[in-house]
């Protein structure tokens, strides 16, 4: 039996690393291998006349502001090509196409400290559960021309962690929760917010780090949710990993990335908007990218 365990194991991981390898081989590009931070948008979530063979022009009616697709190829040589057919694209527009049950558009991070690398400037350092790479500044598009000012959202939190679409500490007792409607289920008692403002990096550029707390001192044991693992993973966070949080405004978080990396003619990879999808994929595994606006 002990063998037999054993083998079971051993063949489980070497059709992890073969599939790895094809992956690779085949230059397939999944959501981890995306540049963070990014804007991403759940193509499987937009209403049903858009899939991933029919991508979708942005429209962002806040803003007058449109954005095209631009398919990713996953043949061995790669790269980034206009859509066919561009004249026929449908648009899906933001705030009005909205479904109101799953989520679209994710704002994907990476993880650049850990709970283990919190400091004095992290104060309350029993809090602390990570920083990364996601600013303030990122989640949200300030216009002067507002008539608040564009602060009108500055007490309110920009945007909440969620499950994600590619969170492996869930385990795969728990992945279904993370697929479809279930990657936005939000992690309770878990905030998103700037450094701390008794700390000293606050008065430089702490209001602009994303830090991930729990909400009371207690973490886990007073902010968790009876279903503990839509927020205890949070504690196993380790730098490099991925984390997805749901904008508090997905035009606002939008035209935050298209200002910060503005597309030249010069330089298209610098747009950070993309398109993933899971449709085709294993039951479980990371999504595919599609395309990049």
């Amino acid at each position: 039996m002990i063998r037999t365990n054993g083998y079971r194991i051993f063949s489980a991981l070497m059709i992890i690393l073969c599939n790895q390898s094809m992956l690779a081989a085949a230059g397939l590009v999944l959501l981890s291998d995306i540049p963070t931070p990014s804007f991403v948008v759940d193509i499987d979530a937009l209403p049903s006349k858009f899939h991933p063979e029919s991508l979708p022009i942005l429209h962002l009616p806040k803003f007058g502001t449109t954005l095209s697709p631009r398919k990713i190829s996953h043949e061995k040589e790669g790269g980034v090509s206009d859509c066919k057919n561009a004249a026929t694209l449908l648009k899906y527009e933001f705030g009005t196409d909205d479904d109101e049950g799953q989520k679209v558009g994710y704002l994907h991070s990476s993880v650049i400290r850990a709970r283990e690398d919190a400091s004095e400037d992290d104060e309350p350092v029993s809090t602390f559960l990570a920083e990364i790479d996601l600013t303030q500044s990122l989640c949200s598009f300030d216009n002067d021309d507002d008539d608040d000012g564009g602060t009108a959202n500055n007490d309110k939190a920009k945007a909440h962690v969620v499950l994600g679409l590619n969170n492996h500490h869930v385990g795969s007792y728990y992945w279904a929760r993370s697929a479809g409607m279930g990657s936005s289920m939000e992690a309770p008692g878990v905030l998103f917010g700037p450094a701390s403002s008794s700390s000293s990096s606050a008065a430089t550029n702490g209001m602009d780090k994303g830090i991930i707390r729990w909400e009371r001192d207690g973490g886990p044991l007073e902010c968790n949710s009876n279903d503990g693992k839509r927020s205890e993973w949070v504690n196993f966070l380790r730098v490099g990993d991925n984390i997805q949080l749901l904008p508090l405004c997905e035009q606002e978080a939008i035209m935050a990335f298209v200002n910060s990396f503005k597309i030249t003619s010069k330089s298209e990879d610098e747009s950070r908007i993309y398109g993933v999808s899971s449709k085709g994929r294993p039951l479980g595994s990371e999504p595919l990218v599609v395309c990049r606006w």
